[in-house]
């Protein structure tokens, strides 16, 4: 795990004058230090600050690309490492392009690494290159099996010569700087999976290749410290995302009296101008040209020929701006400190990430208020922060006008005491900068009254907490209940402790265990008990020593189930187990979340009802189930519809609600069914098929409509999720108006069902059709027949190959042993698509077993000899 400390104070509050002394005292005891700084005009104060502090006894070696000498950057940053001397300290200050342009580092682990201002977290290529794109595709190979896979060079040396042919071949240009980031250590480059796949193919429908870096920690983990220098350094993009690389935020040791100030002290002085915009963005600027002159014109006027200073979008004239005494900032005004003595200041870019990154972002698990923060309002803030406010001595009044509504009111925070203006002028179109999602409240007093509701219900829940988590309840993002914060998830515990989304008012029936208290540390995964009928249970830190711990004797239930809900699917991981005593608490838990709309597909969390041997938090797969009593089936549409379903299961309760890309017209929808006894994983399969057995009964004899079986019913639901450990989003509105229902059929006329039963309804599985002149028998009995080769690559796929990222390979290899040993395809085939349904992700795998066969024939691994002999 890397440990990264930072500084943050204001801008303003002397970080830079600090952590120049900071570096002085320790350079002068033989300490090396690399400081990178934003600019290369930050970079030359720095380098020059640092020589008037040296006094012989360390040395400043300024290296970018226009510091007037010659050679490439890198090449000289690795020189001047490598020139470390031991006797005395070293100080080597370069820009954050400079720094990301090395490709190694020279003994990293002997140097101290400083940021001033956050390195640039992620980047994001754009490549227009429908066939091009196999000159730097056919030497890339993906891991994973994410909504994002990560991509990988074959071989560096392939991604050099594409680096070098960059230099002075437009063709090869397009791809050099996306290599430069697959070959560095220090980024994570990731492709969305079935885009990517769809260009490899040629049935892309945009032709596009879209190529996501993030930065890791492996480079920076690797100097002796890293310090990065930064105001609101929490509120970073670059802080929530090295959180998912398990990287330990520490303060840097400050002393006090080392700022000039830790909170803005001038607030009151501040008056902040605002249009009536709620999100700007390019688009409404461009397509608006009178809504931009509305600003400039008010602010000309406001200012009154004063000085200012103005900064926007690159591409628009502002000669108005400068005729009236504006001075115009450059993009990236970070370190500047020229402005102190002006008053005024028009800040009015739109720093708004292309769509894709946006959904990468939230891949990532950052959610939207956190992107805009990190992207729009800090931009803003260091821009503005050029201006007299950044003195504290500074007494007079101070305006600022900003492009939108959510800047101006997270400013009134930053600034404790400034006052919001409207620009009465700068009138705009009513849908201007709106969000997609429907007005959550009629008023604001309703929105304030839901807000003061779910404060009472966490304040509640935190009470009857344990001290270790209050902490946690208090300040960590995932258990804030503000629906409107939340776009890539939702957990069922934020909607237990929002009485306004749930019918039954549960505040004072949650407990929250760690798995440490004294009277409950016997819960666990497997057996997951509640205090009374009315309790929920959510566990977290579930107890590892089962066998030492006797599980919690009470009187039985009617129903009793245990549910497991998932942040994100592509990494292991639970955020928590909860036990239902009764059908109706499920219902009731399903109805709060079919409550919201999620205008990102990635907003509903993930479940099942599966009892794991281990921590869920450890795996999920398949293996590792035990049992579930409750079977899940998902239609995907264009089949039976959930009226006719529920009249042919018309005896079981059932609840049924809608999936978020269900329709008017093509409803599509989920079947929970609740069951008389806990199921086995492969009597769960049975079950399945058992329901699938009676739906063919009644004529649905078919998962998807075939046009060659016109006259063959399609049941439309998803085979492939037929497996007890398969995961399921959360009942939520459908994105469509007209989409959403909910239906639940478990009223008194209606029982639990028979599980004995209906696996007897399951079809009896037919043997493999046989090749000429062969003899292939039912899997069940030549399971135990197979040669040992095939058993060990059997034993190899199921411990190694069904972790993420191995997947792929891992079942290919499979195949290619199980044909090499003379099995035929019938049965490779058959062996394939069990082992499949056991991996991470089966559905994906599943699909690849045709890929497999084919691969193994045009191998000609299918022979006439048999296995058996």
């Amino acid at each position: 795990m890397s440990i990264i400390k930072y500084i943050d104070a204001p801008a303003g509050a002397g970080k830079s004058t600090f952590i120049y002394n900071n570096i002085a005292d320790l350079a002068s005891n033989r300490e090396k230090f690399i400081l990178a700084v934003p600019t290369t005009e930050l970079a030359n104060t720095s380098a020059n600050k640092l020589k008037e502090l040296t006094n012989g006894r360390f040395t400043v070696t300024l290296i970018h690309g226009e510091d007037g000498s010659s050679g490439n950057v890198a090449s000289r940053i690795i020189a001047a490492m490598k020139s470390f001397h031991a006797d005395y300290g070293q100080v080597i200050v370069i820009t954050h392009a400079g720094f990301d342009c090395v490709p190694y580092f020279h003994r990293p682990n002997h140097c101290n690494l400083i940021f001033d201002e956050c390195p640039t977290p992620i980047d994001f290529f754009e490549l227009t290159v429908p066939h091009s794109h196999e000159i730097l595709t056919n030497h890339l190979s993906t891991g994973g099996d994410g909504t994002y896979v990560h991509i990988f060079c074959k071989k560096k040396k392939n991604l050099a010569d594409i680096i070098a042919k960059g230099r002075n071949d437009e063709v090869y240009a397009q791809f050099r700087d996306v290599a430069v980031k697959i070959t560095s250590l220090g980024w994570d480059t990731m492709v969305k999976a079935d885009s990517y796949e769809a260009l490899l193919s040629g049935k892309s429908t945009t032709d596009t290749l879209h190529v996501h870096a993030v930065r890791n920690a492996r480079i920076l983990g690797s100097f002796k410290s890293c310090t990065i220098i930064s105001a609101r350094f929490k509120e970073s993009i670059l802080f929530h995302t090295m959180q998912n690389y398990g990287v330990t935020f520490e303060p840097h040791p400050v002393p006090d009296g080392s700022f000039e100030y830790l909170e803005h002290q001038n607030g009151h002085l501040l008056t902040i101008h605002y249009p009536d915009i709620k999100r700007i963005s390019k688009n409404i600027m461009n397509n608006n040209p009178s809504l931009v002159k509305n600003i400039k014109d008010y602010s000309i006027s406001l200012f009154a020929s004063n000085k200012f200073i103005f900064l926007s979008n690159k591409g628009m004239s502002h000669i108005d701006l400068i005729m009236a005494g504006g001075i115009e900032l450059s993009g990236c005004p970070h370190g500047s400190n020229n402005y102190r003595h002006i008053h005024n200041s028009l800040i009015f870019p739109a720093y708004n990430l292309n769509p894709e990154q946006t959904k990468f972002l939230e891949y990532l698990g950052l959610d939207g208020p956190q992107i805009e923060v990190g992207i729009h309002c800090h931009g803003i803030y260091q821009a503005f922060m050029r201006c007299s406010v950044r003195d504290g001595n500074s007494k007079e009044p101070k305006h600022l006008i900003v492009p939108d509504k959510r800047t101006a009111d997270w400013l009134l925070e930053v600034f404790p005491g400034s006052t919001l203006k409207l620009i009465p002028t700068a009138k705009a179109d009513a849908t201007l900068g709106k969000s997609g999602r429907p007005q959550k409240y009629e008023s604001n007093a309703k929105r304030q009254k839901a807000y003061r509701d779910r404060k009472k219900a966490e304040k509640a829940a935190a009470k009857l907490a344990p001290e270790s988590d209050r902490q946690q309840l208090a300040n960590a993002d995932r258990y804030k209940t503000s629906i409107e914060s939340i776009n890539s998830f939702v957990t069922i515990q934020e909607h237990m402790l929002n009485g306004n989304q749930m019918k039954t008012n549960i505040s004072s029936n949650v407990h929250i265990f760690t798995g440490a208290e004294n009277n409950n540390s016997h819960i666990i995964s497997g057996d997951v008990q509640a205090f009374s009928s009315s309790d929920f249970v959510v566990t977290r830190g579930i107890c590892e020593d089962i066998e030492a711990r006797e599980p919690l004797r009470r009187e039985s239930f009617e129903f009793r189930a245990v549910m497991n809900f998932y942040s994100r699917l592509d990494t292991f991981g639970s955020d928590g187990v909860i036990a239902f005593d009764s059908i109706d608490e499920i219902v009731d838990t399903f109805r709060g979340t079919f409550d919201i709309y999620y205008e990102k597909p990635s907003g509903p969390g993930f479940f099942n009802f599966t009892k794991f041997a281990c921590n869920p938090s450890e795996s999920k797969r398949q293996e590792d189930a035990l049992s579930s009593r409750v079977m899940i089936l998902d239609n995907d549409g264009g089949g039976i519809s959930h009226k006719k379903f529920v009249n042919i299961l018309s005896s079981e309760k059932i609840l049924i609600c809608n999936t978020r890309n269900s329709t008017a017209n093509n409803p599509r929808w989920r079947a929970i069914i609740f069951l008389s006894d806990e199921v086995s994983v492969s009597n769960y399969c049975c079950l399945f098929d058992g329901i699938m057995g009676e739906l063919a009964r009644h004529g649905y004899t078919l998962a998807k409509a075939d046009p060659k079986k016109p006259y063959s019913k399609a049941h439309g639901f998803d085979t492939s999720k037929r497996n007890i450990n398969a995961i399921f989003r959360l009942p939520c509105q459908a994105y469509e108006e007209g989409g959403s229902f909910f239906h639940d059929y478990v009223g008194d006329d209606r029982q639990l069902m028979d599980v004995k039963a209906w696996i007897a309804k399951a079809p009896v599985p037919r043997a493999p059709q046989p090749a000429e002149g062969q003899q292939v028998l039912q899997m069940t009995e030549w399971l135990t027949e197979l040669p040992e080769a095939v058993k060990r690559a059997i034993a190899d796929y199921e411990t190694e190959g069904i972790q993420p990222k191995n997947g792929n390979y891992a079942l290919f290899k499979l195949g290619c042993v199980a044909a090499g040993a003379g099995m035929p395809e019938a049965q490779v085939r058959e062996l394939l698509e069990a082992e499949a349904r056991k991996a991470n992700t089966p559905k994906d795998r599943l699909r690849q077993i045709p890929w497999i066969i084919q691969s193994l024939k045009g191998y000609g691994a299918f022979t006439s000899k048999h296995w058996r002999h």
